[in-house]
C-alpha cells in the first residue's frame, strides 16, 4: 500500500505486504510495514556478484578442464 503524498524514485523495489509511508530514493529495497530502506539497489547487485562471480568462474574452469578441446571465453 502506498499512502497518499509519498513519492517512489525510480528502479525500486517494494516488498510484497510492504506500506510505504515516506518518500522512497532512486534505487532503493524496501520492506516491511511501515517500508524502510534495507539497501541501495547497487548494494544488491554489489553483494550477488560477489556471492555468484566466483562461483560461475569455477563452474567454467571445470568444464574447461572435462572438456578441453572445447572452445570457451578465456
Amino acid at each position: 500500500m502506498i499512502l497518499k503524498g509519498v513519492t517512489i524514485g525510480k528502479n525500486c523495489f517494494i516488498g510484497v505486504g510492504g506500506i510505504v509511508t515516506k518518500d522512497i530514493l532512486v534505487n532503493s529495497i524496501v520492506v516491511g510495514v511501515p517500508c524502510k530502506v534495507v539497501m541501495s539497489l547497487e548494494d544488491y547487485y554489489r553483494k550477488r556478484k560477489e556471492k555468484y562471480v566466483p562461483k560461475v568462474l569455477n563452474d567454467v574452469r571445470s568444464i574447461k578442464a572435462l572438456c578441453p578441446n572445447t572452445p570457451l571465453c578465456s
